[in-house]
């Protein structure tokens, strides 16, 4: 139903019914499809591209908060993204053809003005399906997780997903073993782009893997 007096509101009201409407934080996920092409899966895509389309104002109030990100890397439509609130969920297979598509990423700037970064964590995926799963560090996925940090030169904070319960110890392990290992497997990837104080002042965390994989609308 159309509420004929919406133009009559105080402008005001106007842009705060529309800033309601707005999706709030979202997890977007950096997917692949066949042939290497890349793809962007985001709860409430079809909620901006409407607002978007309904009037000035609206698309004012979208393009307040959201800008298009990651055109040259991803098919279709850039995405729309809120650097302050969004979180960028990218996985270790995927992350080498995303950063090598379109501009270099040290100098892109929509890479390096995500804030919230979400990886795949850093141990061997036998953990999760042994009977009895003893905690083993993966450096192969470590080396993808230091090249993604590094390339997302704003990131503030980075969640690891993990497909199951992790005790307190070993979330305190995992986080140690991964600033200790970056002094070795880290230089060793990314040579002469390696930063000692990459790490300091980040806030990890470790979040459930189910938490980033989004649904459309």
């Amino acid at each position: 139903m159309s509420f004929a007096c919406f133009s009559k509101l105080p402008p005001e009201l106007r842009v705060a019914i529309w800033e309601i409407s707005l999706p709030g934080p979202r997890v977007i996920e950096i997917t692949n499809h066949c042939y290497n092409n890349i793809l962007a899966r985001s709860p409430s895509t079809t909620t901006l591209d409407s607002l978007f389309q309904t009037n000035t104002e609206s698309r004012h109030t979208v393009y307040s908060y959201y800008a298009r990100y990651f055109g040259d890397r991803v098919e279709g439509q850039p995405l729309w993204f809120n650097a302050k609130i969004d979180t960028l969920y990218i996985s270790d297979s995927i992350a080498m053809t995303f950063l090598g598509k379109g501009q270099s990423p040290l100098s892109a700037p929509d890479l390096g003005s995500v804030r919230y970064l979400a990886l795949q964590m850093p141990i061997q995926d036998s953990w999760w399906i042994a009977s009895e799963p003893l905690y083993c560090f993966s450096s192969d996925k470590a080396r993808s997780n230091y090249l993604c940090i590094r390339c997302f030169k704003g990131v503030r904070s980075v969640a690891f997903a993990s497909r199951g319960e992790l005790g307190e110890d070993l979330v305190g392990k995992l986080f140690a073993d991964f600033r200790e290992n970056y002094g070795l497997i880290g230089k060793e990837t990314l040579k002469e782009l390696y930063d000692p104080e990459m790490l300091e002042g980040l806030d990890f965390k470790v979040a459930r893997y189910s938490d980033f994989l989004p649904t459309s609308d």
